[in-house]
């Protein structure tokens, strides 16, 4: 056999891939021992994906080797909150939200309907305080007249009796706070 049997030639010209490269008739631009001609352009721009990254002219957050827009283009990876950054990025460098530790971006949660938002804060519902247990944030109970708030502290009253935070003294259904500053107590 020949010396160089069984060594890559990707191009097919019969030549072994590192000897097109060391003589220049293919272009190794990532120095990855690869002809640039056989590898991926994922993008289309005419750069070779590793270089595109090399160069800084793509970005690839994950350290994948595929530019970060062509993992958006073929939906492999997602951007649900529209900052250009890949979710799982977001994630791994703390610049993103899961605040129930399930591994998506709060954000998605609520897109993809995994989670309710029904206060439209961008928390969801499962990460917010529901003091009474009726299954409905606090800040939905009272919004929606579910519950009262009458020192407006995002707290529903009940839960004010019912944690001794704030008392109904007269039992009239109103905090003391309350009646104190309106004057009825």
């Amino acid at each position: 056999g020949q010396p160089d049997e069984g060594k890559p030639d990707c191009n097919g010209n019969w030549t072994p891939d590192y000897i097109d490269i060391a003589c220049g008739s293919s272009i190794d631009c990532d120095s990855n021992g690869v002809p640039d001609e056989c590898e991926t352009d994922c993008n289309g721009n005419g750069v070779v994906d590793g270089c595109d990254i090399q160069a800084g002219t793509a970005d690839d957050c994950n350290g994948n080797g595929l530019p970060d827009s062509c993992e958006l283009g073929d939906g492999s990876a997602s951007d649900c909150d529209g900052n250009g950054i890949l979710d799982s990025c977001d994630l791994a460098a703390g610049t993103g939200q899961d605040c129930n530790a399930n591994g998506v971006l709060d954000a998605c949660d609520i897109a993809k309907g995994i989670s309710i938002d029904c206060d439209l804060n961008g928390i969801p519902d499962e990460c917010e305080i529901d003091c009474n247990l009726n299954g409905i944030v606090d800040a939905c109970d009272i919004s929606s007249g579910l519950g009262v708030d009458c020192n407006l502290n995002g707290i529903p009253d009940s839960c004010e009796l019912a944690d001794g935070s704030d008392a109904d003294c007269n039992q009239n259904g109103v905090l003391d706070s309350c009646d104190l500053a309106a004057g009825t107590s």
